[in-house]
């Protein structure tokens, strides 16, 4: 076997591909060519091909969740067998809804969280496929210049489309590249699945109160989005020597937002 390692993502924006694919000197490839490639020709995997969800339509809908799982079953029918890191997400899985009508508890998936859930449960499933992470993260920080968590740091509350009450785990590209380079010094042969992000929630009122601008959340009409509390029985991967403002990506208001809500685990000296 080739001792090689390639990204799965396309590397062309200025996202995480891009940013693993500079750093760790591993070429990136787009999904759209997977068919084309012999992953046996590699001992390494790095799946970050992720897509956002929103505004889709029924026709979208089937063409992302296709694009999202199938492609993860391609890779465990490949040849493949050496280390594969799955980029996830903390919104993985299902979330609790109650039912109006009924008062019930149900459980209820988005594209998004059903796609990154039923990717873990094919990866975790596979008796062959035992050197994975599966790393589930929060905001990927720096986050693109029209999320409204940029704009909560660098535009003004007009210019903001979500309730101000909406929450985000952190986590800076940096902790990812870290993590992975620890990883490549250290492989496991057993399925590894955690958490890789703060462990306190950012909140866009809390941004907006730093930057003194005034905001009247009684007459919040924007959507409300809450990302989904943490699973305790699943651990936080990020290493005890972890310092995000020793990193490039360091953002002071967002390190400020943190601590305002107690110990955080990327910030150990605050």
């Amino acid at each position: 076997m080739v001792n090689q390692s390639i990204i799965i993502g396309s590397g062309t924006g200025s996202g995480l591909s891009k940013y693993l694919s500079n750093n760790l000197k591993i070429k990136a490839i787009p999904s759209a060519i997977l068919d084309q490639v012999d992953l046996s020709n590699y001992n390494n995997i790095i799946y970050t091909s992720t897509d956002p969800a929103f505004d889709l339509n029924k026709v979208d809908i089937i063409r992302y969740l296709e694009k999202n799982i199938i492609n993860i079953y391609k890779i465990i029918n490949s040849k493949f067998i050496g280390t594969f890191t799955y980029i996830s997400s903390i919104d993985s899985g299902p979330y609790e809804f109650i039912c109006p009508s009924s008062n019930n508890i149900v459980d209820v998936y988005s594209p998004y969280s059903f796609s990154k859930y039923a990717a873990e449960l094919l990866l975790s499933g596979n008796k062959n496929f035992k050197k994975t992470n599966i790393l589930r993260l929060g905001f990927i920080w720096p986050g693109r210049k029209n999320s409204n968590l940029y704009k909560a740091i660098f535009s003004q509350k007009k210019d903001i489309k979500l309730n101000l009450n909406s929450g985000f785990y952190i986590t800076p590209r940096s902790l990812i590249l870290d993590y992975i380079k620890n990883k490549s010094n250290n492989i496991s042969d057993s399925l590894i699945i955690g958490f890789l992000s703060s462990s306190n929630k950012v909140y866009l009122k809390d941004l907006l109160r730093l930057r003194n601008i005034d905001f009247d959340l009684k007459n919040d009409k924007n959507y409300l989005y809450s990302t989904k509390d943490k699973d305790n029985s699943i651990k936080n991967l990020v290493a005890n020597n972890f310092n995000w403002e020793e990193k490039e990506d360091f953002n002071p208001l967002i390190a400020k937002a943190l601590s305002m809500k107690g110990k955080e685990i990327i910030l150990p000296f605050r």
